[in-house]
């Protein structure tokens, strides 16, 4: 994968892309997937509120019906006319989850229904004094009744009472429910495509100068010194954007440094240790004892052993520009082996 001057091969190129597409997708998934929980919240919030509305409406037209009645019926006694009374029954009749509804004399008998046959019978022992909802079992269902008390100049004329078939009501609202659920969809679905939009061009504006961050620091992390990013990046990312500039020139100052640095060592190194290598040898070439020979010898291989060791530094510090190349020859073993020391072989003691 590394090139010369920190260059990136196919592998490395994929691998980036490969990065890319994984923070873009995650990024997306993030801000689609809020957008997705808040527009669920929105409807779920929007069927709740719609379902009572819709129920409070129902229950106001019910109250409405009864207090007509209870008008009409009122106009009816003082004026001694039951035909408008009992065209407005006959009105009422015709709502889905209408029961029945009748007017009460002051006694509490029925005085007008449209079953002649009920009128007369007596319903109520007392007249309530201010309008009554309540709720009971008619014939295997839940009725809803509404009396309202009728009076004129504080003297009581009756009560009017109605009552509403409540499964029917409820199935009314539930139906008026679907009707809003499918107009709620529809604009949800048209909402949720536009959050995909939304969250695919913020997730690839989010992610672009992070993912250039993250190629330049590839290039950084192979001592590519040149790697630069915009700064253009708005607020956190561009203060990133500058940090990781200043941090990549510091770096490439640091490593001319070193280069430097290692040049002079290992010209200072080099002459002193020629210099100690070209004496030792000229010393062994003289007349000397046994013992000032063998001080010669350590001389010599010592400063040899110095040299190699500035050698294998230099070549190291040299890997950056490429491979190193080697010379291939023949060593005489015996020179590895100085001062009667050996290595131990799989054979006994090499010779």
């Amino acid at each position: 994968m590394l090139k010369k001057n920190g260059g990136f091969t196919q592998d490395g190129i994929n691998a980036t892309k490969k990065n890319d597409m994984s923070l873009r997708f995650r990024f997306g998934l993030l801000i689609g997937g809020v957008v997705a929980l808040t527009v669920v919240v929105h409807l779920v919030s929007l069927l709740t509120s719609e379902a009572r509305h819709l129920s409070r409406r129902a229950e106001e037209a019910h109250w409405t019906a009864a207090q007509h009645l209870a008008h009409v019926c009122g106009e009816s006694s003082i004026n001694r006319d039951d035909l408008a009374a009992l065209n407005f029954l006959k009105e009422l009749s015709r709502a889905e989850d209408h029961v029945e509804a009748f007017c009460l004399n002051k006694s509490g008998g029925i005085r007008l229904h449209r079953t002649m046959s009920l009128i007369g019978q007596p319903l109520l022992k007392g007249l309530p004094s201010s309008p009554q909802k309540e709720e009971t079992e008619k014939n295997g269902r839940r009725v809803w009744i509404y009396t309202v008390p009728i009076e004129r100049q504080g003297v009581s004329l009756g009560a009017a009472r109605v009552s509403f078939d409540s499964s029917k009501t409820q199935d009314h609202v539930r139906a008026q429910l679907v009707l809003v659920v499918k107009r709620s969809l529809n604009m949800s679905g048209v909402t949720l495509l536009v959050a995909l939009l939304f969250s695919w061009l913020a997730a690839r504006a989010l992610t672009r100068p992070i993912l250039v961050i993250a190629k330049e620091a590839k290039r950084l992390s192979k001592g590519d010194w040149e790697a630069r990013v915009p700064e253009e990046a708005p607020g956190e990312l561009g203060e990133l954007s500058r940090e990781f500039n200043a941090m990549s020139q510091k770096l490439g100052e640091l490593d001319a440094l070193k280069d430097q640095v290692m040049h002079s060592v290992s010209h200072d190194l080099r002459n002193p240790l020629g210099a100690m290598t070209t004496l030792a040898r000229m010393m062994k070439a003289d007349d000397l004892p046994a013992t000032s020979l063998a001080y010669a010898e350590a001389i010599e291989t010592t400063a040899i052993r110095l040299a190699a060791m500035l050698n294998n530094i230099l070549d190291t510090a040299r890997l950056k520009d490429g491979p190193l190349s080697f010379n291939r020859g023949r060593v005489a073993p015996k020179t590895f082996f100085r001062f009667g020391t050996a290595l131990s072989a799989p054979g006994g003691p090499i010779p």
